[in-house]
């Protein structure tokens, strides 16, 4: 009788018990130009903190004491911040070391340097500079803890984040995207060409990078020995195969995938920006932390932030902003979905809209900031000035070559206009060649996409981020809400179109998982809810009216009924709509009932819910 086999024991492996953080490390995006030109990434502001607070609580949270801060430029603004830094002085046993290294601009680079200064001991964890997240770090260091026991060649494991391949909901669609082995977890592909090929279910899953990692000491000795390897040379020549034989592979890299409810971006865009502002928010919000101060005769909605020390006058509204310290707005201002960082000066019935407005800059009265502008530090607009969306400007020339000449801001305005990529500079080599060779998204298709993989991944029961991602979508293509809501609309009428269910039991179920969706974008005000119901109607109209849709066409009534019973639209919306529409015959015996509700609302054999038209 043959005895049991035991398994063997795995073997216990400490903890990461040190952190780098990249301060201006592989961080070569224009998209937040000219900010970053003037401030490091990790002193970015972000809804009144700094984005190296949320890093390091992020650290410290897991237990992470020994931070070494890598920087390669603005070192004494980041030294400067740190040692007046609140982790310095109210947490004991936490260390902050900032390590000045002008010539590391990489992440190998980085780490090279330190693993001659012998700074790291162990494994350790290596957070991009520019990250902004939520995450149970220790879940992800206790993985890395069984896969080192359980492989001795373990390179790093890396945290990723499910996606899909043209959308994912904590990351940009044009990062490098990772394969998985889920059922060991090692990582097997890396880059833009990672995703699965499996089919059914495996092929919608693809994994983006998070941009953080647990390194080995394997890892330095891999680095030090090709000395101008970068992270993604790391990941690509570990994950190759072997071609000879007698050669000796360089490890194994493994992958922790973030759970539905932790939160990962990179601040590279104002895109990710304002997806990262508005997620603070709404987790301030939840813990009933937001600090709003008592404001008379100011409209301050329940998404916005105020800073301690600024005034707002009478008559001013803020929507779904976020305005820093010691910031000043006149009378009759309008500031809406932007983010305004400290000591900033807005004068009487100045206007703001979709923009990111750094500190120092003084806007004059009745000056308009449209949407998209980027106002680096102290810019200066003057008063009754104009600012064309999408602007972004600088209150000094930068570089010869980046900046044109100085911008018309009326008197007393100062600013020089950066040129972003779309105008044909400041393109690096990876944007150039996605530009050449991927056609570029525009915000339906975009905005569709992602409305396609929640309704398939069931992302109903998180109306509110997929709310956000779609108002951060519309900010970054400057579109109305309309646009998003044409592009919910759409989504849902393509997975109705792709059944062969009756129409009336698939719109009303489907109506009803996203119905907090429509209420997200539902106004507040009375007078503008008819309007907003109108254009819903008439963008499911216009979706049904294309060729290969007459089943659509002919049970329209049924659409319209289902929206009207989940309380999506009004009744008054609805016969404003049947007045113009061509679609008016098809819905008649819906429009007879409705306008005879109090008569037959008793009868449900007249309803078109149990007698919908042969």
């Amino acid at each position: 009788m043959s005895k049991q086999m035991k398994k063997p024991a795995v073997k216990q492996i400490d903890r990461a018990s040190q952190a780098v953080i990249l301060a201006n490390c592989d961080n070569c995006s224009s998209e937040l130009q000219p900010i970053l030109s003037e401030c490091p990434p990790v002193l970015l502001s972000l809804v009144n903190e700094r984005v190296i607070d949320y890093s390091v609580e992020l650290l410290v949270g897991a237990g992470i004491k020994d931070i070494i801060i890598v920087s390669s430029g603005h070192h004494e603004d980041i030294q400067a911040y740190v040692s007046q830094s609140h982790w310095r002085a109210n947490h004991a046993g936490v260390r902050l070391d900032v390590f000045v290294a002008p010539h590391c601009r990489t992440f190998g680079d980085a780490l090279r340097e330190l693993d001659r200064e012998m700074r790291l001991i162990g494994d350790f964890v290596v957070l991009s500079g520019d990250v902004m997240a939520e995450v149970d770090l220790s879940d992800v260091l206790d993985f890395h803890s069984i896969r080192r026991g359980q492989s001795r060649d373990c390179v790093m494991t890396m945290v990723t984040a499910l996606g899909s391949a043209s959308y994912s909901p904590v990351w940009r669609a044009e990062s490098p995207l990772v394969g998985i082995d889920r059922s060991t977890g090692r990582v097997q592909r890396y880059g833009r060409a990672a995703a699965p090929a499996a089919s059914g279910k495996q092929a919608k899953e693809v994994y983006h990078d998070c941009h953080i990692d647990v390194l080995t000491q394997q890892a330095l000795c891999v680095l030090h020995d090709n000395f101008d390897w970068d992270r993604a040379e790391l990941l690509s020549n570990v994950l190759a195969p072997l071609t000879d034989p007698d050669e000796i592979p360089l490890g194994t890299v493994y992958a922790h995938v973030l759970g539905s409810d932790d939160f990962a971006v990179r601040l590279c865009d104002p895109r990710a920006y304002t997806l990262a502002s508005d997620f603070v928010v709404r987790r301030l919000f939840l813990h009933d932390k937001l600090p709003l101060g008592g404001f008379r005769d100011v409209l301050l909605d329940q998404e916005s932030v105020v800073g301690e020390k600024t005034s707002l006058n009478c008559g001013t509204r803020v929507a779904r902003s976020v305005i820093g310290v010691g910031c000043t707005v006149g009378v009759c201002c309008l500031i809406e979905n932007s983010c305004v960082w400290d000591g900033v000066f807005i004068g009487d019935g100045a206007i703001v809209r979709d923009s990111i407005v750094c500190s120092g800059v003084r806007i004059g009265a009745g000056a308009v900031v449209e949407s998209g502008c980027v106002l680096s530090f102290n810019v200066v607009v003057g008063a009754g000035c104009f600012v064309p969306a999408g602007s972004r400007l600088s209150a000094r020339r930068l570089h010869d070559d980046a900046t044109a000449d100085a911008l018309d801001l009326g008197v007393g305005g100062c600013g020089f206009l950066w040129c972003s990529p779309r105008d044909g500079q400041l393109v690096d080599d990876s944007d150039a060649m996605s530009v050449e060779d991927e056609p570029p998204m525009s915000f339906d298709s975009e905005a569709r996409l992602m409305m396609q993989d929640s309704i398939r991944s069931g992302h109903f029961s998180n109306a509110g981020a997929v709310h956000t991602e779609l108002v951060s979508l519309k900010l970054a293509y400057n579109k109305k809400t309309s646009a998003c809501v044409e592009a919910v609309v759409h989504a849902l009428l393509d997975e109705l179109h792709a059944k062969d269910a009756a129409p009336v039991t698939s719109a009303l179920g489907l109506f009803q998982l996203w119905l907090e969706l429509f209420k997200l974008f539902d106004p507040k005000q009375q007078h503008k809810k008819h309007k907003h119901h109108l254009r819903l109607i008439q963008h499911a109209q216009s979706y049904c009216m294309a060729d290969g849709r007459e089943r659509l066409r002919r049970d329209f009534q049924h659409l319209l009924h289902a929206l009207y019973q989940t309380d999506i639209i009004e009744e008054e919306a609805i016969l404003a709509w049947a007045s113009e529409s061509p679609l008016r015959d098809e819905c008649q015996q819906f429009l007879d009932w409705l306008q005879n509700g109090d008569e037959e609302s008793d009868s449900d054999s007249d309803s078109p819910t149990t007698r919908p038209p042969a």
